[in-house]
C-alpha cells in the first residue's frame, strides 16, 4: 500500500500535543508530511508528555530523527532496543521471528511484548510470509537506525557484531 504525504491541516492534526498549537506549524514543517515520520513525532510527544516541544523542533533542525528520540528511551527496556539494533542490520522486508528469538534468548511472549512496544512506536510490525511470523521495519527507519548506531558508537561497524552473533 502505498501511502501518500499528508497536506499541512492533516499532518497538523496528526501532530495535535495539547492545547498549545502555537508550534504546530513549523513542526510540520521541520518534520514533513511523511505520515510515518509525524506518527513517530506525535508518539514521542504524547507518549512522554514532552512540554517543550521547542527543544524538540530545534534538535530536529539540527539533524535529529524523530527514529533518535524513540531509540533514546527504547534503550531503558534494552529488549526492543536490542531487537531494533538487530533489525537495523537485517533484511528489512522480512526477519523470521524464530531466529530473533535464539539472538535475544527468549521466550515466544517476551517477543510479542518487544514487538508491540516496537509497533506502537511506529518502528517495526509483525508480519507473516509463507506461514512464517517476522519481523518488517521500514527502510526509512533502518536508515534511521543505523545512522543512530554509527553515530553512538562513533563510526564503529556493529554489523558484525551482530552477523557474529547470527552465525
Amino acid at each position: 500500500i502505498e501511502l501518500k504525504d499528508f497536506d499541512h491541516d492533516q499532518a497538523k492534526q496528526l501532530l495535535k500535543i495539547n492545547k498549545d498549537t502555537s508550534l504546530l506549524d513549523e513542526l510540520v514543517e521541520v518534520l514533513g508530511k511523511l505520515p510515518l515520520k509525524l506518527n513517530q513525532a506525535a508518539t514521542y510527544l504524547r507518549e512522554y508528555n514532552v512540554t517543550e516541544v521547542r527543544d524538540y523542533i530545534d534538535e530536529v533542525r539540527n539533524g535529529k530523527s524523530a527514529v533518535s528520540f524513540l531509540i533514546d528511551d527504547l534503550k531503558k527496556d534494552g529488549g526492543a532496543w536490542q531487537l531494533l539494533h538487530y533489525a537495523t542490520y537485517l533484511d528489512p522486508d522480512f526477519v523470521n521471528k524464530e531466529i530473533l528469538l535464539k539472538l535475544l534468548n527468549i521466550e515466544s511472549s517476551s517477543f510479542q511484548e518487544i514487538c508491540n512496544e516496537l509497533a506502537q512506536h511506529s518502528l517495526a510490525n509483525l508480519v507473516s510470509k509463507d506461514s512464517s511470523t517476522g519481523l518488517k521495519i521500514h527502510r526509512l527507519v533502518q536508515e534511521d537506525s543505523m545512522r543512530y548506531i554509527n553515530s553512538k558508537y562513533q563510526g564503529k561497524s556493529k554489523e558484525q557484531e551482530v552477523l557474529n552473533d547470527i552465525l
